[in-house]
Protein backbone atom coordinates (compact mmCIF):
# COMPACT_ATOMS: atom_id res chain seq x y z
CA UNK A 1 0.00 0.00 0.00
CA UNK A 2 2.61 2.39 -0.15
CA UNK A 3 3.96 5.09 -2.74
CA UNK A 4 7.30 4.72 -4.70
CA UNK A 5 8.53 6.57 -7.92
CA UNK A 6 7.98 5.09 -11.02
CA UNK A 7 8.59 5.33 -15.25
CA UNK A 8 6.73 4.21 -17.42
CA UNK A 9 7.22 3.38 -21.01
CA UNK A 10 4.80 2.82 -23.26
CA UNK A 11 5.44 1.53 -26.87
CA UNK A 12 2.39 0.15 -29.98
CA UNK A 13 2.47 -3.04 -30.95
CA UNK A 14 0.95 -4.24 -34.04
CA UNK A 15 -1.29 -7.58 -33.88
CA UNK A 16 -3.57 -9.44 -36.10
CA UNK A 17 -6.09 -8.03 -33.84
CA UNK A 18 -4.73 -4.59 -33.94
CA UNK A 19 -2.58 -2.27 -32.37
CA UNK A 20 -2.27 -3.05 -28.66
CA UNK A 21 0.28 -1.05 -26.20
CA UNK A 22 2.78 -2.06 -24.44
CA UNK A 23 3.63 -1.14 -20.92
CA UNK A 24 7.18 -1.31 -19.15
CA UNK A 25 7.15 -0.06 -15.28
CA UNK A 26 10.52 0.63 -13.66
CA UNK A 27 11.27 1.45 -9.46
CA UNK A 28 13.28 4.68 -10.03
CA UNK A 29 13.59 4.59 -6.33
CA UNK A 30 17.61 3.94 -5.95
CA UNK A 31 17.79 5.98 -8.83
CA UNK A 32 16.66 9.10 -7.56
CA UNK A 33 18.67 8.70 -4.45
CA UNK A 34 21.91 8.16 -6.17
CA UNK A 35 20.79 11.46 -8.02
CA UNK A 36 19.82 13.63 -4.78
CA UNK A 37 23.39 12.11 -3.72
CA UNK A 38 25.06 13.44 -6.04
CA UNK A 39 23.45 16.44 -6.64
CA UNK A 40 23.94 17.30 -2.34
CA UNK A 41 27.91 16.10 -2.37
CA UNK A 42 27.79 18.54 -5.63
CA UNK A 43 26.49 21.74 -3.48
CA UNK A 44 28.78 20.62 -0.42
CA UNK A 45 32.06 20.39 -3.12
CA UNK A 46 31.29 23.86 -4.69
CA UNK A 47 29.96 25.98 -1.05
CA UNK A 48 33.34 24.77 -0.06
CA UNK A 49 36.08 26.91 0.53
CA UNK A 50 38.96 24.88 0.37
CA UNK A 51 40.52 24.47 -3.18
CA UNK A 52 38.72 21.01 -4.42
CA UNK A 53 40.17 19.85 -7.98
CA UNK A 54 39.80 16.46 -9.45
CA UNK A 55 42.71 15.49 -12.09
CA UNK A 56 43.31 12.81 -14.78
CA UNK A 57 46.17 10.20 -14.04
CA UNK A 58 48.14 13.33 -16.09
CA UNK A 59 47.64 15.72 -13.95
CA UNK A 60 44.69 17.26 -16.48
CA UNK A 61 42.11 19.34 -14.61
CA UNK A 62 38.92 17.46 -14.64
CA UNK A 63 37.03 19.57 -12.46
CA UNK A 64 37.79 22.84 -10.44
CA UNK A 65 35.29 24.55 -7.43
CA UNK A 66 34.78 28.09 -6.37
CA UNK A 67 37.44 27.83 -3.44
CA UNK A 68 39.70 26.88 -6.17
CA UNK A 69 39.14 29.80 -7.92
CA UNK A 70 39.17 31.93 -4.78
CA UNK A 71 42.73 30.70 -3.82
CA UNK A 72 44.40 30.27 -7.22
CA UNK A 73 42.24 33.12 -8.91
CA UNK A 74 42.01 31.25 -12.05
CA UNK A 75 38.88 30.55 -13.11
CA UNK A 76 37.19 26.61 -13.98
CA UNK A 77 37.21 27.77 -17.70
CA UNK A 78 40.85 28.42 -17.86
CA UNK A 79 41.51 25.73 -15.93
CA UNK A 80 39.68 22.83 -17.00
CA UNK A 81 41.78 20.51 -19.35
CA UNK A 82 45.45 22.29 -17.79
CA UNK A 83 47.74 21.08 -15.90
CA UNK A 84 47.98 22.01 -12.36
CA UNK A 85 51.63 22.18 -12.71
CA UNK A 86 50.97 26.37 -13.84
CA UNK A 87 50.61 26.53 -9.86
CA UNK A 88 53.97 25.40 -9.30
CA UNK A 89 56.40 28.63 -8.63
CA UNK A 90 58.64 29.05 -11.03
CA UNK A 91 62.33 27.68 -9.24
CA UNK A 92 60.62 25.37 -7.22
CA UNK A 93 60.33 21.86 -8.06
CA UNK A 94 56.97 20.13 -9.60
CA UNK A 95 55.77 17.67 -7.05
CA UNK A 96 53.02 16.76 -9.19
CA UNK A 97 54.81 13.83 -11.66
CA UNK A 98 55.55 12.00 -7.96
CA UNK A 99 52.29 12.63 -6.17
CA UNK A 100 50.66 10.95 -9.92
CA UNK A 101 53.00 8.09 -9.06
CA UNK A 102 52.12 7.80 -5.68
CA UNK A 103 48.11 7.84 -5.99
CA UNK A 104 48.53 5.30 -9.04
CA UNK A 105 49.09 2.94 -6.83
CA UNK A 106 46.56 3.74 -4.63
CA UNK A 107 48.18 5.97 -1.73
CA UNK A 108 46.55 8.89 -0.32
CA UNK A 109 49.04 11.62 0.60
CA UNK A 110 47.35 13.64 3.68
CA UNK A 111 48.16 17.33 4.74
CA UNK A 112 51.21 17.97 2.59
CA UNK A 113 52.46 21.74 2.94
CA UNK A 114 54.17 23.59 -0.07
CA UNK A 115 54.41 27.20 -2.00
CA UNK A 116 51.93 27.38 -5.22
CA UNK A 117 51.25 30.40 -6.85
CA UNK A 118 48.28 32.55 -8.11
CA UNK A 119 47.17 33.72 -11.45
CA UNK A 120 48.39 36.92 -10.03
CA UNK A 121 52.06 35.75 -9.47
CA UNK A 122 51.70 36.08 -5.47
CA UNK A 123 52.67 33.21 -3.23
CA UNK A 124 50.39 30.69 -0.78
CA UNK A 125 51.68 28.51 1.66
CA UNK A 126 48.89 25.58 1.53
CA UNK A 127 48.44 22.16 2.93
CA UNK A 128 47.12 19.94 0.21
CA UNK A 129 45.22 16.22 0.92
CA UNK A 130 45.78 13.77 -2.18
CA UNK A 131 43.50 11.13 -2.74
CA UNK A 132 43.07 8.40 -5.51
CA UNK A 133 39.64 8.74 -7.50
CA UNK A 134 38.39 4.85 -7.73
CA UNK A 135 35.98 3.46 -10.17
CA UNK A 136 33.34 1.30 -8.84
CA UNK A 137 35.66 -1.63 -9.84
CA UNK A 138 38.19 -0.34 -7.76
CA UNK A 139 40.40 0.91 -10.15
CA UNK A 140 42.34 3.88 -9.78
CA UNK A 141 41.02 6.32 -12.74
CA UNK A 142 41.74 9.95 -10.97
CA UNK A 143 43.76 12.73 -8.36
CA UNK A 144 41.36 14.47 -6.06
CA UNK A 145 43.25 17.19 -4.37
CA UNK A 146 41.89 19.33 -1.35
CA UNK A 147 44.26 22.68 -0.84
CA UNK A 148 43.65 24.96 2.03
CA UNK A 149 45.16 28.50 2.53
CA UNK A 150 47.85 28.02 5.70
CA UNK A 151 49.30 31.66 5.29
CA UNK A 152 47.21 32.86 8.11
CA UNK A 153 48.27 29.81 10.31
CA UNK A 154 51.75 29.88 9.46
CA UNK A 155 51.96 33.62 10.21
CA UNK A 156 50.65 33.01 13.75
CA UNK A 157 52.64 30.41 14.48
CA UNK A 158 55.75 32.41 13.78
CA UNK A 159 54.24 35.26 16.08
CA UNK A 160 53.88 32.36 18.83
CA UNK A 161 57.57 31.47 18.13
CA UNK A 162 58.66 34.62 19.03
CA UNK A 163 56.78 35.24 21.83
CA UNK A 164 58.13 31.81 23.16
CA UNK A 165 61.46 32.34 22.22
CA UNK A 166 61.44 35.90 23.17
CA UNK A 167 61.13 38.65 26.77
CA UNK A 168 58.95 41.52 27.05
CA UNK A 169 59.04 44.84 26.72
CA UNK A 170 62.33 44.72 25.08
CA UNK A 171 61.81 41.50 22.92
CA UNK A 172 65.68 40.02 22.95
CA UNK A 173 65.88 36.22 23.11
CA UNK A 174 65.48 34.68 26.21
CA UNK A 175 67.31 31.47 27.53
CA UNK A 176 64.69 29.07 26.69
Amino acid sequence: GSEFPVEISLGPLETDDGVVVSAAIRDITDRNRVERDAAHLAAVVESSRDAIIGKNLDGIVTSWNRGAEVLYGYTEVEMLGNSTSVLVPPGHDDDLPDVLRRVRQGERIGEYETVRVRKDGSHVEVSLTVSPIRSRDGTVIGVSTIGRDNTDRLHYQGQLRFLAEHDEPLCIRNRR
